[in-house]
């Protein structure tokens, strides 16, 4: 059985994409599938309110450029708070 990727299926609306967009194609957000998983657990909350989630067909649905947007602000006030004074 093959297995269908991101750029094979159609988006089912909008910019939001299957989640596996985030870990699939050349520039991909995260490098593995375990790794975007663990981000979007560790974050979902900061990622629904920003409109980044989507539940459509009952399945997980992103908006890579959100999601994007999110882990970078998140990753600067990490910074922040471990190195500011």
């Amino acid at each position: 059985m093959n297995k269908v990727k991101t750029t094979e299926l159609s988006r089912p609306f909008g910019q939001f994409w299957p989640v596996s967009v985030l870990w699939e194609g050349d520039g991909a957000l995260f490098p593995s599938e375990q790794s975007a998983r663990w981000a979007l657990r560790a974050i979902k909350r900061r990622l629904a309110e920003a409109g980044a989630l989507a539940y459509h067909r009952g399945r997980l649905q992103v908006d890579p450029k959100k999601v994007a947007e999110i882990a970078h602000e998140l990753a600067i006030e990490k910074a922040r708070q471990r190195y500011s004074a």
